[in-house]
């Protein structure tokens, strides 16, 4: 039998049924389900860095088409030296110290951008200083003063370096080369420590001197650059809010009492070594008033979490690598479920939800084994994967005639 032939008698029974109920309104309660939105979030974008602050670095181990380790990175150029900044007679650099050549610098290290709380150990941290040396003189540079300042407190974390760069002697078509490398063996082990909590200013000087008297011509310059690289290897944690706006027209606000529920339901699928735990409210960003926490439910039981939060597991470190994961990502589903009358409060949810415009998701962010001080490495292909829909049922009263009319019969 034809499809047409089917829908053509299932009209008919339908119109038959209707008609021959003696009765003048019909009450339906149809459930709809609505996708709202879809997200991939990196641990980029949880910490809200700048692009340029960030890098992927091949990890040769994992073969050809493999992972990139993920990095922060923070660059500070320093004005160049000339033949004119040692003041010697003729072309000659007198050999002696230049303790004032530099002033005081600070590179700002957005470690965790705009996230509230945040705190991330790295355990491999590294500053690398490159010269460049035009002059045919020997230069020795040290760093004095070194210490970081957290941007909050205004507290100070002092380290040393022990090393002293030794900078050859070229020229302007062969320049001669040195570098300073800043990590945790030349600070005995200070500079994890001092790059904890974040964020934080790192304040240094130079010292330049000259071991031997050598000469330089006019023009010729050493330039140096500064590399500040923070590899995600470590343990921390973070906060970030994100929102998710919503409008609800005026005509529509007439309509609450239809609505018999609301379930927000969120999907997470977690790639990242963090163990998430996502708090709701329901807010006026006109105001930024938080109306309500939303309480969230177990999308398969339906039983209420503890606490009013879900907790997204973090995803299991595999214990052989691949070239395109290392983990198995966890996964949680949870509701967020308003109605006309709340359980506990006697208010009606949904009403709350027509006051607002917004959606608030607090998110904490830890890294497993984070209480135990436990490392993992974080790579560029991870990601928490966000989607939410909405769920909702409405009683409503229709008329016989009002049914035909819609369906056309």
């Amino acid at each position: 039998m034809k499809k047409t032939l089917l829908y053509l008698l299932a009209g008919e029974l339908f119109v038959f049924c209707i008609t021959a109920c003696n009765i003048d309104e019909l009450a339906f309660r149809p459930t709809y389900a609505i996708p709202v939105v879809e997200a991939r979030m990196t641990i980029g974008e949880i910490l809200n860095s700048r692009p340029s602050e960030v890098e992927s670095t091949f990890e040769k181990a994992f073969g050809t088409d493999s992972l990139f380790n993920f990095q922060l990175v923070y660059t500070d150029t320093l004005e160049p030296l000339t033949f004119e900044s040692f003041a010697g007679t003729g072309n000659s650099v007198p050999a002696r110290s230049y303790p004032n050549l530099f002033k005081l610098r600070s590179v700002f290290l957005r470690m965790t951008g705009n996230t509230e709380s945040g705190d991330f150990r790295f355990i491999n941290p590294r500053v690398d200083f490159v010269f460049n040396n035009e002059m045919k003189t020997e230069f020795h540079l040290r760093l004095d003063s070194t210490y970081t300042k957290n941007v909050k407190t205004g507290v100070e974390f002092p380290f040393d370096i022990n090393d002293t760069a030794i900078i050859q002697p070229g020229s302007s078509a062969s320049p001669g080369l040195g570098t300073l490398s800043v990590t945790n063996e030349n600070t005995n082990g200070a500079l994890t420590d001092v790059f904890s909590p974040t964020p934080k200013f790192m304040f240094y000087k130079p010292l330049l001197s000259v071991p031997a008297q050598g000469t330089a011509e006019s023009g010729e310059r050493l330039n140096i650059y500064a590399k500040v690289t923070l590899p995600f290897t470590g343990y921390g944690q973070a906060v970030r809010n994100d929102t998710i706006p919503y409008s609800i027209g005026e005509d529509d606000v007439d309509e609450i009492d239809a609505i018999d529920f609301i379930y927000l339901r969120m999907a997470f699928e977690n790639e990242l070594p963090l163990e998430v735990t996502v708090n709701a409210f329901i807010v006026d960003t006109i105001s930024w008033d938080t109306l309500a926490q939303v309480r969230l439910y177990n999308s398969q039981t339906g039983i209420a979490l503890n606490g009013t939060a879900a907790v997204v597991p973090a995803a299991t470190p595999l214990q052989t690598i691949t070239s395109t994961t290392t983990t198995t990502p966890a996964f949680n589903s949870s509701d967020m479920r308003l109605y006309k009358e709340n359980p506990t409060s006697g208010l009606s949810d949904i009403e709350t939800l027509f006051n607002g415009n917004a959606i608030l998701l607090n998110m904490s962010f830890k890294t497993t084994g984070y209480d135990n001080s436990e490392t993992v490495s974080i790579y560029s292909s991870q990601a928490l994967k966000f989607n939410m829909g909405i769920k909702t049922r409405i009683d409503a009263s229709i008329t016989r005639d009002s049914l035909t009319n819609l369906i056309g019969l």
